[in-house]
């Protein structure tokens, strides 16, 4: 039997090597990982690049409950953001062009404070304030 041709989405070891870094490490807690986070971030790359359902995953990769989950606990991580923002400085660097500065400390705390869910909530609140006060400013004739 021949050796099946890889899909477009899969990673050579060239590639491979510059994404592991950057995902989260394994949990410690509970049993040992069945799957490798290899094939998982392929099967996710898989749903992605063909548009198919979560549920038409292909039988080589691991189950599609699995992948969903860490595709959803990465995107609430951040993760997914971290990773393109390191590969575009990467071939920023590799093209000639600069990297971008980094951001002073203030405006690193600013926006850290502005993505919280407390400030969320606070913006939350008074937009709806100001909604209601507005509409309660419109002359009605």
């Amino acid at each position: 039997m021949a050796k099946q041709e890889p899909y477009p989405s899969e990673f050579t070891e060239k590639e491979w090597k510059i994404v592991r870094p950057l995902l989260p490490p394994p949990s410690k807690m509970g049993r040992p990982p069945r799957y490798s986070r290899k094939q998982i971030v392929e099967a996710i790359l898989y749903v992605t690049r063909s548009g198919c359902t979560w549920r038409m995953l292909p039988r080589e990769y691991p189950h599609w409950r699995l992948c969903y989950y860490y595709f959803a606990k990465w995107h609430c991580d951040g993760v997914w953001e971290s990773i393109n923002a390191a590969l575009v400085n990467k071939v920023r660097v590799q093209s000639g062009k600069k990297k971008p500065p980094r951001l002073r400390s203030s405006t690193a705390r600013a926006l850290k404070w502005l993505a919280s869910p407390e400030s969320v909530a606070s913006m939350q609140e008074k937009r709806l304030w100001e909604e209601s006060d507005t509409f309660w400013w419109i002359p009605l004739d």
